[in-house]
């Protein structure tokens, strides 16, 4: 297991398997960009997705932990608020996805946001783990401003806008992508 220490946050790598309940949820709750009509529907279906995701060689989980319980989530001393995902896609690039606890994201407990403190320190010790990798990218449902605002806040860079992308209950939707590049962080 590593540990990643921030300020309000520690990460921990792999997220913890019997948490997977929890993480599902918040991506369900938060309209990730998984929910699309052709993505996992219920929380089961998202459930055994991450599953399958997270026990894989070339992905990365972090359980994001408020040491602090600023969040009031849970009555243990160091709730798990959130996930932050990491899939290498090429020797040179990959995926991030972040899902958490609504509180966890906004700037209203902690500056910068908890969500925002771990995804920096995820997006380094991924970029310090591989000397090839010279990029990570985020993308998003264009209407969901709080994903949004998150990847930017983590550092990530607008690059790219994409009209009718998915499909939401049968309607197009677009997608905004984010790139972060090694000398970013």
């Amino acid at each position: 297991m590593t540990i990643l220490e921030g300020v309000n946050v520690d990460v921990i790598c792999p997220f913890p398997a019997k948490e997977l309940t929890a993480a599902a949820q918040w991506m369900r709750i938060y309209k990730t960009l998984i929910f699309d009509d052709s993505g996992p529907q219920t929380n089961e279906e998202i459930e055994r997705d991450l599953r399958y995701v997270c026990g894989r060689e070339d992905v990365k989980s972090f359980g994001i932990i408020d040491k602090n319980n600023l969040t009031q989530s849970k009555t243990n001393d160091t709730p798990l608020v959130g996930i932050f995902v990491f899939e290498q896609m090429t020797p040179y690039h990959g995926y991030a996805h972040v899902a958490s606890n609504r509180r966890a994201w906004g700037e209203k407990i902690a500056q910068p946001a908890l969500t925002e403190q771990a995804g920096r320190l995820c997006a380094k010790w991924v970029f310090e783990q591989d000397e090839k990798l010279q990029r990570i990218s985020m993308a998003c449902m264009a209407a969901n401003k709080g994903a949004r605002s998150i990847a930017t806040r983590i550092g990530f860079h607008k690059d790219g806008y994409f009209k009718a992308m998915k499909c939401v209950n049968g309607m197009p939707v677009d997608v905004m992508h984010f790139g972060l590049l090694r000398n970013e962080v």
